[in-house]
């Protein structure tokens, strides 16, 4: 009976420790990509920039012509 109570809070105790786990998991994928996220708007942010300022070059260009 001893060995039956104690295998049960052997299990209990390992589900918890998975949903910990995955828990902790979950965050540390959040973590990752929130930094990506942001580097994906500073990208975004400097081609489009970019796009702007080819655009007045090119006009420039062509009025000089």
């Amino acid at each position: 009976m001893a060995l039956q109570k104690s295998i049960g809070i052997f299990k209990h105790t390992s589900i918890y420790h998975t949903g910990k786990t995955r828990i902790l998991q979950a965050q540390l994928a959040m973590q990752v990509l929130i930094p990506i996220l942001e580097l994906s708007k500073v990208e975004e942010m400097i081609w489009s920039h970019l796009a702007m300022c080819s655009c007045i070059f090119s006009e420039e260009g062509q009025t000089l012509n």
